[in-house]
């Protein structure tokens, strides 16, 4: 759990967005009044959403048996880089809408090409586990080398499901709008907010691969902050 004072920064920043106080004027609020560091402030801004949108996202959720046979379309670098902070140890989130979080940047960093190629192994073997037919990736085409990456994760993916799974990479330039477009046909997995509340069934594959593939991983929970006393 997390320490008192984070956890009743957690609980009071739900308790004004539940109660209609502005995004960015509730996280001013908390961060003074608890004096929240950069860090904290970003746990609270990707982790906790107002009651409402948690609990749409909630029902939006398919088990692992709903993809077997089926299209999952995942939002390629916002899954690969929760995967590889747990691979370097770093710590992930699971937070109120039922999706595994990580506190890092949004790109890949210089040098790690190896791990990035870990993480969509590791995605891979627990793609071949769920038995697609499909499988779309879609990625930011800003990013240095996507093209280079999009190769290499369809590739791994490709490799490990023995040719049994449709493969298809896509680089975009605006991820959200054709993770948008694909919604109606595919599962979508991204633990992107504005993605998420534009899908119609979601899937947490980052969580998945983070918690059933990766040792030693340092899961936190938000949860208990937001359901349990925490005076």
């Amino acid at each position: 759990m997390l320490e008192r004072r984070l956890c009743l920064a957690v609980h009071d920043y739900r308790w004004l967005l539940d109660h209609g106080y502005p995004q960015t004027l509730s996280l001013e609020i908390v961060t003074r009044r608890y004096m929240l560091s950069r860090r904290e402030r970003l746990l609270l801004y990707r982790c906790v959403h107002d009651g409402h949108f948690s609990s749409e996202v909630m029902q939006k959720h398919v088990p692992a048996n709903y993809i077997t046979g089926g299209g999952i379309a995942i939002d390629g670098y916002n899954a690969l880089l929760t995967i590889i902070t747990a691979i370097s140890g770093d710590q992930v989130l699971l937070c109120d809408d039922g999706f595994v979080r990580d506190l890092r940047g949004s790109k890949v960093r210089r040098g790690e090409e190896g791990v990035l190629r870990r993480a969509a192994r590791e995605m891979g073997m627990y793609i071949r586990s769920l038995s697609p037919r499909e499988v779309v990736v879609v990625l930011d085409a800003a990013v240095s080398h996507s093209a280079v990456h999009a190769h290499m994760i369809a590739d791994e993916i490709g490799r490990l499901c023995r040719g049994r799974v449709v493969v298809r990479p896509v680089l975009a330039r605006r991820v959200d709008s054709v993770l948008g477009e694909l919604a109606s046909s595919y599962v979508i997995a991204s633990s992107d907010a504005v993605v998420l509340s534009r899908a119609r069934l979601v899937f947490d594959i980052a969580g998945r691969v983070v918690t059933g593939f990766i040792k030693g991983v340092r899961l936190l929970s938000i949860l208990p902050c937001l359901y349990a006393s925490v005076e």
